[in-house]
């Protein structure tokens, strides 16, 4: 009685809207299913012009369905599949002007709100994006589309760094920079001031050549801690009219109901909005997640979440898997596997080991993965991979597991925490990618070649910035985490009983060529070898802190990410 109370009460009365997912989750439950139909028809007439009320409303209804043990119906079906329409009609399908992409290791949600704010100037009304709404600890980097750089940008800014009596943090600020190298060519530090100050960037000597903005809140204070932007001049970029998050979250909410309602007419539209390569990480991740469900390709599902890239570019590895994703080519699957664990932080291989595991052959497949040094033996000693080894009954699977972690190198507590400290610090330094190339040149060079410049006795770094910041620190700071079995250390003990340990890199009649720590090549006769044994560590150097400076280390990673032409990165840092 109190469901069919409920339907007349929402035809006459008004209601608050907060309350009606509730509502109609109640009257799903209780109501009979042949009135299930009326039910859906309410909303759909109810809230015709409300789309967002509907999204809510039509999770709830589902959720009632379940909570009934219901099939989707047709007057379910016919809601969602017009509901998905309307969702994507609504928000064209067109570049984005501005993307947010999340500072460190986690998914966070977009700061960024428009928000009318007071200029010095006089004006009061303009339009600016601006984090403060979302909470001072909040954190993001805004980058906008690519444009030609003019010989003079002016645009409104306010914001803080920090408290007003401490010096500048060096967490919030905004940059130009340049599209081919990725060098920032101007930057400006938050005014300090909740008043928007005007900046004037003279750029006559970049004119013409394509740049973008970045706009970055890294600070996590609780108190003058967040930044505000607009009033572009020229209006190379603009504030949009609605917030990004909006358009963000209709675009989710399609790809929820096309997964949950197998909405097949709408995979077009879905697969054009996918194939953008200015997207929201987490949405990319949404869509996707669809298209699989939508086309019954879950070989690709432990690829995802794909690593945050702050500009993807066309080639590189995320386009890669999304566009096998759009084609379904499953075929490509161990390709992009294998590339996914040499380019993935630590934090994402331990998830998409956890699910490579859990897919039928995939364990065979992660021990193979760990043993040629593709995967990270660590992650079989992860306790939901380890039991599944013990719970295994393939005994030779399980010797292989077990020789590979007894050959580990000890895991030091202190290299993760300098890992987690450095990817926070970053954005705080200001970069030069002219140092960082000073500092490869002699620090890394021996080694390693990038743009043609440097040795080729470990592995090519070209394309090396496709891997991001994170996993990029992983490599430099935690070089024996996963060593490609091409690039490990021999040792040799000879009959004199002197050891030596290099990378071997080939026989000259008599005698093995290996390359010490340094780059130079030293010889043994094979005559005077009394043991010799490859070990699972890198020929590269641990105490990289210790060589470098932190500004040094900074600039470097700098350098490195800027190296972003080559396709894909199997074969960089081991």
């Amino acid at each position: 009685q109190a469901a069919l109370y409920l339907i007349w009460y929402l035809q006459t009365e008004n209601v608050n809207e907060e309350k009606l997912p509730e509502y109609f989750r109640h009257m799903v439950r209780y109501l009979p299913a042949e009135q299930l139909s009326e039910v859906i028809q309410l909303a759909r007439t109810q809230l015709a012009e409300n789309i967002d009320l509907q999204v809510e409303i039509i999770k709830a209804v589902w959720q009632g369905y379940q909570q009934k043990g219901l099939r989707i119906d047709s007057a379910l079906s016919d809601w969602a599949t017009q509901l998905t329409q309307k969702l994507l009609l609504e928000q064209k399908v067109q570049s984005v002007q501005w993307v947010n992409y999340p500072l460190g290791a986690e998914q966070s949600d977009n700061p960024w709100t428009l928000q009318q704010r007071a200029s010095a100037d006089g004006n009061r009304s303009a339009p600016f994006f601006c984090s403060l709404p979302a909470g001072e600890r909040a954190t993001g980097r805004l980058i906008s589309q690519p444009f030609s750089i003019p010989p003079e940008l002016s645009f409104y800014l306010a914001g803080h760094t920090g408290f007003p009596k401490q010096p500048d943090n060096g967490f919030n600020y905004v940059q130009l920079r340049s599209l081919n190298d990725q060098r920032v060519l101007k930057r400006v530090s938050a005014p300090r001031n909740d008043l928007a100050q005007l900046v004037r960037w003279d750029l006559k000597e970049f004119a013409g050549t394509e740049g973008y903005l970045e706009v970055v809140d890294s600070d996590t204070g609780n108190a003058y801690a967040w930044l505000a932007i607009g009033r572009f001049q020229p209006e190379v970029v603009s504030i949009p009219r609605e917030s990004l998050q909006q358009q963000i979250n209709r675009w989710s909410a399609a790809a929820s109901l096309v997964e949950q309602f197998k909405i097949r007419s709408a995979r077009e539209k879905m697969v054009a909005l996918l194939s953008q390569s200015r997207l929201d990480p987490k949405l990319k991740n949404e869509l996707a997640s669809a298209l699989i469900s939508l086309d019954g390709t879950d070989a690709f599902r432990p690829l995802f979440p794909l690593p945050v890239s702050r500009n993807p570019a066309a080639g590189s590895f995320q386009q890669a898997v999304i566009e096998a994703v759009i084609e379904q080519k499953q075929d490509r699957v161990d390709d992009l596997m294998k590339q996914a664990f040499k380019l993935y932080p630590s934090r994402l291989q331990s998830a998409l080991a956890a699910e490579v595991a859990q897919q039928p052959n995939g364990m065979e497949r992660l021990i193979a993965y760990a043993g040629q040094g593709i995967a990270s033996p660590h992650l079989l000693a992860e306790p939901a991979i380890r039991n599944q080894i013990q719970q295994s009954s393939d005994m030779q699977l399980k010797h292989r597991a077990e020789q590979l972690l007894k050959a580990l190198p000890p895991r030091e507590k202190q290299i993760q925490e300098n890992i987690a400290q450095h990817l926070q610090s970053h954005a705080s330094f200001e970069l030069s990618v002219e140092n960082g190339k000073a500092v490869f040149e002699k620090n890394c060079a021996v080694c390693h070649q990038l743009a043609g410049k440097g040795a080729l006795v470990g592995p090519q770094l070209d394309g090396i910035g496709n891997r991001g910041l994170e996993r990029l620190l992983e490599d430099v700071l935690d070089p024996n985490r996963a060593v490609d079995i091409n690039f490990r250390t021999t040792t040799v003990i000879t009959d004199a009983g002197r050891i030596f340990s290099g990378l071997k890199k080939r026989e000259e009649g008599a005698v093995l060529v290996f390359v010490d720590t340094k780059g130079k090549e030293f010889t043994i006769a094979k005559n005077e070898i009394d043991e010799q044994q490859q070990s699972p560590l890198s020929l590269m150097p641990a105490n990289l802190l210790e060589i470098l400076s932190p500004q040094q280390l900074h600039d470097l990673l700098a350098f490195l990410l800027q190296s972003t032409n080559k396709e894909t990165t199997a074969n960089s840092l081991p």
